[in-house]
């Protein structure tokens, strides 16, 4: 999958449960976004490359109690940036069920 210059790649919220995003590239548009109730989805093995202008790769909301999301083995490329902090964050999730590694 490739896509140019959508808001968000993948938009899971409002309920959205159980999603397997594996092994797509993103151009032009944020990665993974998660929230309002979305949960037990996983972004693995993904390379995003969007504009810090435009967004992050990764911005994930508080999930119901007890569920989290896994991010794994992506890789992030945001042009004309010096540093990570352009790469995303996740709010009040708690990071006893999220399960994050191996991201570049």
């Amino acid at each position: 999958m490739a896509l140019d210059g959508a808001a968000q790649s993948v938009d899971n919220d409002d309920g959205s449960s159980i999603y397997n995003i594996h092994e797509n590239v993103f151009f032009d548009s944020d990665g993974f976004k998660m929230d309002y109730g979305g949960h037990g989805s996983s972004f693995v093995s993904n390379l995003v490359v969007t504009r810090p202008t435009r967004g992050t790769c990764l911005g994930l909301g508080p999930f119901l109690k007890g569920h989290g999301d896994t991010f794994a083995n992506n890789t992030c490329v945001l042009p004309g940036t010096a540093g990570a902090d352009s790469v995303g964050g996740i709010s009040q999730c708690d990071p006893n069920f999220m399960t994050m590694h191996d991201n570049k």
